[in-house]
């Protein structure tokens, strides 16, 4: 009797910027050399106010356990109106399946994430000492997304520390 090839699912939204491709493209590749195949459902952001995304995302609806064994998740193409407790309760139907999300944490399942906040404050003590920048504009990323809260709490605690005022009309 031949044994059935393992599958794993792979949500994300539209593989249409240079970030979700890559990294769909290394999961795919990655797949496929451990002898594994993929579907990949293909959605949109999560939560979205726009009624086309809103409908898109009945795709995600269509993974379960009869046609994946597991499930990657590139949550921070998903997020941008959700927080990671959003996420663990969207995904809470797949709970049963191994899950890895890409991108964000999300309580209860497996991640890989960018620890982005020591890269800003990298960043931030660059423009300052080399470049002796005392005025900061900060462009924030959307207020429920945990990565790009993070990377301005890094940025606004870096400016704290090194005594320089912070106009919150420059932050957008």
């Amino acid at each position: 009797m031949q044994q059935k090839k393992r599958c794993i699912g792979i949500f994300t939204a539209s593989l249409d910027d240079g970030y979700q491709s890559t990294v769909w493209n290394a999961i795919e590749e990655g797949a496929q050399r451990r002898g594994f195949g993929t579907i990949s459902f293909l959605g949109s952001r999560l939560g979205s106010p726009i009624a086309s995304e809103a409908s898109s995302n009945l795709a995600y609806h269509l993974a379960n356990e009869r046609n994946i064994d597991g499930l990657v998740i590139i949550s921070s193409s998903l997020a941008t109106f959700f927080s990671s407790v959003d996420l663990r309760e969207f995904f809470a139907p797949w709970a049963s399946l191994p899950r890895v999300s890409i991108g964000m944490s999300i309580p209860g399942m497996s991640d890989v994430i960018v620890e982005g906040s020591s890269a800003i404050t990298s960043l931030v003590e660059h423009l300052i000492d080399v470049h002796k920048r005392k005025r900061f504009a900060i462009i924030g990323g959307p207020e429920s997304h945990d990565e790009a809260i993070d990377r301005l709490h890094a940025c606004v605690e870096t400016l704290h520390k090194r005594g320089l005022p912070i106009d919150d009309q420059l932050i957008v």
